[in-house]
């Protein structure tokens, strides 16, 4: 009984932590794709996105941290770039930046869950 209520606790917590994150448009669900290397250059050229590094100057600025890496991910129409940065105090955190030449700002962060 106790380990079905946990189970079930798990469940509900993943589907309201997707929720939040499709309300703030930084979902990483099942409808969201992160792009090949390949699929990056072809889309920022496409769709007239910003480079990857506008993104980790950005994320490593609001952060206060060294960025990692980026990658660029899509939902529907919305192209974001998920940032890891390097705080200071070693704890690596997960930031995501619009893509959008147009708006780059800053949409989301959270810790990362594998993060030092």
């Amino acid at each position: 009984m106790l380990r079905s209520v946990m189970t079930l606790h798990r469940h509900i917590s993943g589907i309201v932590v997707c929720a939040a994150s499709i309300a703030a448009q930084t979902a990483h669900c099942e409808d969201t794709q992160c792009l090949s290397t390949s699929d990056t250059r072809a889309s920022i050229a496409e769709h007239g996105l910003a480079e990857p590094f506008a993104a980790m100057r950005e994320a490593a600025a609001r952060v206060q941290g060294e960025a990692l890496n980026a990658r660029l991910c899509r939902s529907g129409d919305i192209f974001v770039y998920e940032v890891r940065v390097l705080k200071s105090d070693g704890q690596v955190v997960k930031t995501s930046v619009r893509a959008s030449r147009a708006a780059p700002s800053a949409i989301g962060g959270e810790k990362d869950r594998g993060g030092h």
